[in-house]
């Protein structure tokens, strides 16, 4: 536990200290060396740490005894297969495994908070405060998955490159078939714009497809298990149960987040006089429009709070939120730092931090089978 609380404090004052809002330079070498913190973090952790990990070492070891004939009757997917057999024929060593995965999962998130965060030290506090830094040293399948969406919302999505992104939601599925919840990525490019810019009236629909989703979970859950075949043996899993402890606080926050961040949406400001000789036309009042990359993380957070609330009736459903989490430590980071006043600001990222760390110490200190990241140990310990 402490060896996380010390990295979190370590972040923040370096962040604060540094100034590295303040120089594009310092920012830069800041997101490197914080990343090379957390790849170390990663690579160096025991076969213990995580509450996967172990199954995943065991695969390893399998993979390393199968010819490329036999390896694929593994339960994993094939993406996920290769690379263990791969990495298998280089050493038996199943710690190149977990290097080679914290490389590539923890650079992810390191570029993606580098491009997007307005408060990049806080964005690493928040990421690892909330469940996405315990996802990438536990469910490594879903992480490398999900690192795979991160990299293609940027390198592609973004850009325009809508067919290059859709190649890698294939890739991501090949490591972790949930990797199909990159689909809703593209969602509010496809809405027209008059109902894809987020307001107070999308907050409230949000609200009611959130109860709606709950109420159906487990009917559409059976749906689902049709579409993602691996996804059937959860029917009779822990996977399968209730979480109504986590999910409600989790659904609190991400909610909150979302009406913190709805109190600085652009308002409405009226037209100029429109004059003609003699008579004017009266001024009309327009809505700005929102940037549409902050416009994308209100979407994927209100995607994150729906994913909550369906949670509460089934546990799975919390691994697919994983996708839209990174989002919620863009936003909050971004609504924090609109607001003027420095003092105030001052305190609601306090209490910000000190909430989510709350938040942490109850899933990985009173629920330590939730992730199994707690206690830390490195390999040679």
């Amino acid at each position: 536990m402490a060896i996380y609380l010390v990295l979190m404090v370590g972040i923040l004052l370096a962040g604060r200290v540094f100034d590295v809002e303040g120089d594009r330079q310092r920012r830069k070498y800041y997101v490197i060396a914080v990343t090379a913190v957390f790849i170390l973090l990663g690579s160096l952790r025991g076969w213990e740490v995580g509450a996967d990990t172990p199954q995943y070492v065991r695969a390893f070891g399998l993979a390393s005894t199968y010819s490329w004939n036999t390896v694929f009757v593994l339960r994993y997917e094939k993406g996920y297969t290769v690379l263990i057999k791969t990495l298998s024929m280089l050493t038996e060593n199943p710690q190149i495994l977990l290097v080679v995965t914290s490389i590539f999962n923890f650079s992810a998130i390191g570029y993606f908070i580098y491009k997007e965060s307005e408060d990049t030290a806080l964005s690493f506090v928040f990421f690892m405060e909330l469940a996405t830094f315990s996802m990438l040293l536990n469910a490594m399948r879903q992480a490398l998955a999900t690192a795979v969406i991160l990299f293609g919302y940027e390198l592609f999505l973004k850009k325009g490159y809508r067919f290059r992104y859709l190649l890698t939601i294939v890739l991501a599925m090949s490591f972790h078939n949930s990797g199909i919840m990159g689909v809703f990525f593209f969602f509010p490019r496809l809405i027209p714009q008059k109902y894809g810019q987020y307001s107070k009236k999308t907050l409230g629909w949000i609200l009611l497809a959130g109860i709606f989703v709950a109420v159906a979970a487990k009917a559409l859950f059976s749906v689902l298990v049709r579409v993602l075949i691996n996804y059937v043996s959860y029917q009779d899993s822990v996977y399968a149960s209730s979480n109504y402890f986590g999910s409600v606080i989790l659904a609190a926050m991400t909610l909150g987040t979302l009406m913190l961040g709805m109190m600085y949406l652009p308002g409405k400001e009226p037209e100029d006089f429109l004059g003609r000789g003699s008579v004017y036309i009266r001024p009309v009042e327009v809505v700005q429009p929102l940037d549409p990359v902050i416009n994308d993380w209100f979407w994927m957070v209100s995607i994150n709070f729906v994913l909550n609330l369906s949670s509460m009736q089934l546990l799975v459903f919390d691994r697919l939120r994983m996708y839209f989490e990174p989002f919620i430590f863009l936003l909050l980071p971004w609504a924090l730092s609109r607001e003027g006043n420095q003092k105030t600001r001052f305190i609601e990222q306090s209490l910000s931090v000190i909430v989510l760390l709350i938040y942490f110490i109850i899933c990985n200190v009173l629920r330590p089978d939730w992730t199994g990241i707690i206690p830390y140990q490195f390999f040679w310990q």
